[in-house]
């Protein structure tokens, strides 16, 4: 059971990423001159008063969609402006503020190509450009937009199903962001406790961290078990209370114990400390000043995949009695959840319960769980209980019926 990154449908972390480029782009427009020469040979020359102005309209609109139609205006009138790149980057923040993933693909690629091909065709103009002032802060920058985009498709991939690609630019985005980092404290390198140490050291664990938390979602999508576990531990070591991932990682390892005794009982272990920690932080989140800004309906699936990791867990001990606790504490989270009326109902044959077995996987099949395992399990039980199927159907819709919101 993958969990969805938080934030992930409104434009997710992407978004305020989003707006240190449009920051950028607006540094841009200030240093910006009509003159065909200027003064820092890194920044796009606009080659009339005009565009200028048309780049400037850009700048001032707030309303996403407007700025859209102004970006478009600009690029049929412009289409040989140095100022492309920075009008398809301020696109692509709109669509990616506006949550458009599909967009977001399509112009995102685009472009970053055009950064690309501005920077390189400066260095390429320009005799001895690494001694050049402006040359560091210009490189810098293009490695935070690198860093940006990929960040960006990362996200628009996984937002809608595209897991391999994901894993592509989250791949090449850790690179970006090595790569960004390594140049951020290079000569003259700044003391280990030197703000500009601290900023770097900073923003390369909020793209690590990002980009592993990403590829834990894009290979949960391909059943890729042993890459969410590794990508998992190693997104802790950066941020060892962050909740999706603690969650992922109980839920993902509860799920998939290996088959040898002593590795499934340290999985168990490991699988049962990430459950607690993410209880705790949970809790601490709820309990604490931002606890208003997390939606009850979230909180309340949180809490249900912590128990139902901790109820796997208590289950492949052969403790039902415990298992059936903690499904039933996932319940009063989510009470139409089919998969864990499944597990419950699993819990209590187990546990030669056969009247609770009845209920719990009767109403996994009422509320639709996938497959043919609920009703299965169901028939089995209801035949060692009664002795055939008379009445199930029956017995099935009016157990469906009691469930609350019916």
């Amino acid at each position: 059971m993958m969990m969805k990154l938080p934030g992930r449908e409104s434009g997710g972390p992407v978004v305020a990423r989003c707006r240190s480029m449009l920051a950028l782009s607006a540094a841009i427009a200030a240093l910006a001159s009509f003159a065909l020469a200027q003064s820092n040979p890194f920044t796009p020359m606009v080659r009339s008063e005009f565009e200028a102005d048309a780049f400037r309209d850009i700048q001032d609109e707030a309303d996403m969609a407007a700025r859209l139609d102004l970006t478009e205006s600009f690029l049929v009138r412009y289409p040989e402006s140095e100022l492309r790149p920075v009008v398809l980057r301020a696109r692509w923040n709109a669509f990616a503020s506006m949550g458009d993933f599909a967009a977001v693909i399509g112009i995102a690629e685009t472009a970053l190509e055009a950064e690309t091909a501005f920077m390189e065709g400066r260095l390429a103009s320009l005799p001895d450009a690494e001694t050049l002032p402006g040359f560091t802060e210009a490189e810098l920058q293009y490695q935070r937009i690198k860093v940006s985009y990929y960040e960006s498709l990362t996200e628009a991939h996984n937002g809608l199903g595209n897991y391999r690609d994901a894993v592509r630019f989250a791949e090449l985005g850790l690179e970006s962001a090595s790569d960004l980092r390594a140049r951020s404290i290079t000569a003259p390198a700044p003391a280990p406790d030197s703000p500009e140490y601290a900023e770097a050291s900073v923003r390369h664990r909020a793209s690590e961290g990002f980009f592993f938390r990403n590829l834990m979602v894009a290979h949960g999508g391909l059943r890729n078990t042993d890459e969410v576990i590794d990508y998992g531990r190693r997104a802790l070591q950066l941020f060892p209370d962050d909740l999706f991932t603690l969650i992922t990682m109980s839920t993902t390892i509860a799920e998939s114990l290996p088959s040898d005794d002593g590795s499934r009982a340290d999985r168990r272990t490991e699988a049962e400390g990430y459950a607690a920690q993410a209880l705790e932080t949970l809790d601490s989140i709820v309990s604490g000043p931002e606890g208003s800004v997390l939606p009850p309906e979230q909180e309340a699936d949180l809490r249900s995949r912590i128990r139902n990791a901790l109820g796997l867990i208590d289950f492949d001990r052969g403790r039902f009695a415990d298992a059936q606790a903690e499904y039933l504490a996932a319940l009063d989270s989510n009470g139409r959840d089919s998969t864990t009326y499944y597990r419950l109902g699993v819990a209590y044959a187990n546990d030669r319960k056969g009247a609770e077995a009845i209920e719990a996987l009767a109403r996994a099949v009422y509320l639709g769980y996938p497959g043919t395992e609920a009703r299965d399990g169901l028939i089995r039980v209801y035949e060692q209980v009664h002795g055939d199927l008379d009445g199930m159907e029956e017995l099935i819709d009016a157990i469906g019926q009691s469930l609350p919101g019916n």
